[in-house]
């Protein structure tokens, strides 16, 4: 089977990068979308595809631990399920509107909340996705460490979130590239069996409704969900890792995830860090800034702090 990981595209500068990844440019121009959809990721660095839940560097483990007593090292299913059921009490103590809200769901997560035994077990771990994903989505957007990994339906707004990032950055040693991943998701052909059986798939499309969410529906946000056959261990898969071990089995016995590996793929976006600055005054121009990506009066002097960039 081909290589789902394509060749990284560098670009040296601005403007190629966003000719580059343009919907128009001359790597999509010609890409069919009937059958999927391609979703993209900014990181102002090149890190790996890992959710903020599994991931090792430092400000992460300290972030996740504070938020718990329990060790970050062994307990993440237990983490996992205590802040989200947080989250969703504080929410709902404060009258913030929740999605899926329900009895069943509020049912559900008391049932949950005493399930020290089984929580982690992998049959509970898909149950536990599928009841909450839209709760995990939108924890994840307000900054709850989650086992879901964030992508937006527009490239310009992913080169976005990774050129506004590293200028935020006062390192200015840093000689590393943006990154703009783009992920195409395949829609299977077979309906029905995918209806019934979309579990099987290595890789879930996350969504939240965006009507009580005005920052996720102004950046056209969704998120990928991705299991993992060993989260006691120190090491986790990344998801280009984990799509391209399981491309490389010459059959899969089920025909859902075969299919689905068939027409997946990943091609990365590269510009050097020296040219963020550059990147946010092109995108200006297309009316992509922070009063666009996060709308509200706040953002407004971001926009004219964005301005006045150096050029």
């Amino acid at each position: 089977m081909a290589n789902i990981v394509q060749e990284p595209i560098s670009c040296s500068t601005a403007e190629e990068f966003l000719q580059a990844i343009s919907p128009l440019g001359p790597n999509f121009k010609d890409q069919a979308t009937e059958d999927g959809i391609w979703l993209f990721r900014g990181q102002w660095a090149d890190w790996p595809l890992v959710p903020s839940l599994f991931r090792k560097d430092e400000f992460s483990r300290e972030k996740l631990q504070s938020l718990t007593k329990l060790d970050v090292n062994l307990e993440l299913h237990k983490i996992e399920r205590d802040i989200l059921i947080y989250f969703f009490e504080m929410a709902d103590k404060r009258g913030l509107v929740l999605p899926d809200d329900s009895q069943e769901l509020r049912n559900y997560l008391d049932e949950w909340k005493n399930d020290d035994v089984l929580v982690g077990e992998r049959a509970r771990l898909l149950q536990h996705a599928r009841k909450t994903f839209s709760l995990r989505a939108l924890a994840q957007h307000y900054g709850m460490p989650t086992r879901l990994l964030d992508w937006t339906r527009q490239s310009y707004i992913a080169a976005f979130f990774a050129a506004e990032n590293r200028v935020k950055v006062v390192d200015e040693s840093l000689k590393e590239q943006l990154v703009v991943w783009a992920f195409y998701y395949p829609r299977l052909r077979n309906k029905a069996y995918a209806y019934t059986s979309r579990l099987d798939i290595p890789v879930q499309l996350v969504t939240a409704p965006g009507a009580s969410n005005i920052n996720l529906k102004a950046q056209q946000g969704l998120f990928t969900w991705y299991d993992y056959n060993n989260e006691t261990s120190s090491y986790h898969l990344t998801l280009t890792e984990l799509l391209q071990r399981l491309a490389a089995k010459k059959s899969q016995e089920n025909p859902l995830i075969r299919e689905f590996m068939q027409q997946c793929k990943f091609q990365k976006f590269t510009l050097p860090q020296k040219d963020a600055s550059k990147l946010l005054q092109r995108l200006e121009k297309l009316d992509i800034t922070p009063s666009s990506v996060y709308p509200g009066y706040h953002s407004i002097l971001a926009d004219l702090q964005m301005q006045n960039l150096p050029k």
